[in-house]
C-alpha cells in the first residue's frame, strides 16, 4: 500500500495519508500474517532505494521473481496471487494514471488472481483493462456510496481536485454498483 500524492493543507504542510485511513488495514494485515513494511519516504531517491530493497527481499524468497517481468508474479513463483489497491484521497488522483499498477492488476486478473480495492483505491478501475475493455464494466461492485461519503468523510480534497465520489465513478465506468455486491470479478 502506498500513497504517493501529497495534498497541501491550509497550514502549508503536506498530507499524503492519514492514520485513520490506514491503521485498521495495517492491523488486519499483521493479524493475518502479511508482511508489513513500515517506512516514511520523503525523497525520490528514498523511494527508488526502498523499491529496490523490497525487490531484493522478494528475490531472496525466489530468484525467479523479476520486477520487470510480470509473468514471474504468478503462483509458480509468488507466495500469493492477489492485488489489493488501497489509498486515501491520493489514490483517487494517482491510480487512474498509474499505468504500472494497471498493468500488474490486469496480469494478476488474467492469471486467475483477485483484484480488490478499498477506500479510494477503486479509482484504479478507471483505466484497468483486460482485453481492451474496462475490467469493472458490468461487474457487481460495492464501495462508499456518495451520500455516505459526503456525510462522513472530509471530501474537500475530492472537490478541490474535481474528483468523483467512488459510487459515481464506478457507475460511470459501467459497473453494476449495488448496496451489497458479492461477485467474483
Amino acid at each position: 500500500m502506498a500513497s504517493i500524492t501529497a495534498f497541501p493543507d491550509s497550514n502549508g504542510y503536506t498530507k499524503s495519508f492519514s492514520l485513520e485511513e490506514t491503521s485498521e488495514l495495517l492491523e488486519f494485515f499483521e493479524e493475518y500474517g502479511f508482511v508489513v513494511i513500515r517506512n516514511i519516504i520523503d525523497s525520490q531517491s528514498q523511494i527508488e532505494e526502498t523499491i529496490d530493497e523490497i525487490w531484493s527481499l522478494l528475490r531472496v524468497l525466489n530468484p525467479k521473481i523479476d520486477k520487470n517481468d510480470s509473468s514471474t508474479w504468478d503462483n509458480k513463483y509468488w507466495p500469493i496471487q492477489m492485488g489489493l489497491k488501497d489509498g486515501g484521497h491520493g489514490a483517487a488522483v494517482d491510480f487512474p494514471k498509474a499505468t504500472g499498477l494497471q498493468r500488474i492488476g490486469s496480469s494478476i486478473y488474467q492469471n486467475g488472481g483477485v483484484i480488490a480495492a478499498v477506500c479510494h483505491g477503486p479509482a484504479i478501475f478507471t483505466n484497468l483493462k483486460v482485453n481492451n475493455e474496462l475490467l469493472i464494466k458490468r461487474k457487481k461492485v460495492r464501495t462508499f456510496h456518495t451520500s455516505g461519503e459526503k456525510l462522513l468523510m472530509p471530501t474537500d480534497r475530492l472537490k478541490e481536485h474535481n474528483l468523483p465520489f467512488m459510487e459515481d465513478l464506478l457507475r460511470g465506468l459501467g459497473a453494476d454498483w449495488q448496496v451489497i455486491a458479492l461477485e467474483n470479478l
